[in-house]
């Protein structure tokens, strides 16, 4: 899911760090109330990215996947 800032935006993070996402979105990206997330932000294009962990799982399995073998440290 991408978030870009709105001026007249009515969402904003509350203490703790928490921000809510609206249930559609939520449906949509098949995120159930208190699922864990990684955010990856932007300033400079007013974007959050948010990625669900299953997500994030399945880029480091095919990352993975397609560097398996190579030597440790060497440049990806």
């Amino acid at each position: 899911m991408i978030v870009r800032s709105c001026v007249e935006g009515e969402l904003a993070a509350a203490e703790r760090g928490r921000g809510p996402i609206p249930s559609l979105l939520r449906e949509r990206c098949a995120i159930r109330p208190g699922d864990r997330v990684l955010l990856a932000g932007s300033v400079e294009y007013g974007v959050l990215i948010v990625h669900t962990m299953s997500t994030v799982e399945a880029m480091l399995a095919c990352h993975h996947a397609a560097h398996d073998g190579q030597e440790a440290g060497e440049a990806l």
